[in-house]
């Protein structure tokens, strides 16, 4: 069984780390770019949205999808390309069948090559997730073998639930204060 204590740093620490890759740390201002780029910006938006690839998030990439003024189809197809999530998101290629002017067969392919590559992103996105699915599982079943190992009484109301799944310390504080006070049986 992984350890409680591993599985809430790593989730932590995934989380710690995606905050701070994706947009750049912060979509609104990278999307505030976006929305706010004139054509004679564009070569330096492409730049900027090339910098923090492959950490693009969707919101972005449809903003930046949607500036047709100023992204022209290459430029679109440079970034979505640069994160490969990107030919995965519903959201981001339904905006790319709203551009006035189409993206061309040979650029989509370009895109949606994306298909079947797993981009760093993602990967992290996965190792979050079933790091977050370790933790809720430990929690769970440590949380089961003391239930199981201790009829846990308060005030004579009956049998307690042990906190909420979602947090570890308010099941361990519950715990010390329900051995600390004697109501446990």
């Amino acid at each position: 069984m992984i350890d409680l204590l591993e599985a809430m740093y790593k989730s932590d620490s995934l989380g710690d780390i995606l905050s701070n890759v994706v947009d750049g740390g912060s979509t609104s201002l990278l999307n505030f770019e976006v929305e706010t780029s004139t054509p004679p910006e564009a070569m330096q938006l492409r730049t900027d949205l090339l910098t923090e690839s492959p950490w693009l998030s969707d919101t972005v990439m449809k903003s930046a999808i949607e500036k047709e003024e100023v992204l022209n189809n290459v430029m679109i197809r440079d970034v979505l390309v640069a994160n490969p999530q990107s030919a995965k998101r519903i959201e981001v290629l339904e905006a790319l069948d709203q551009r006035n002017i189409p993206i061309p067969d040979s650029l989509m392919a370009d895109i949606m090559e994306g298909e079947n590559i797993l981009g760093q992103k993602e990967v992290m996105e996965r190792n979050l997730l079933w790091w977050n699915q370790q933790y809720g599982f430990t929690l769970k079943t440590l949380t089961g073998l003391y239930s199981l190992r201790y009829r846990i009484f308060v005030l004579g109301h009956g049998n307690v639930r042990l906190g909420n799944y979602n947090s570890c310390f308010n099941t361990l504080y519950l715990l010390s204060i329900l051995f600390t006070t004697g109501r446990t049986h």
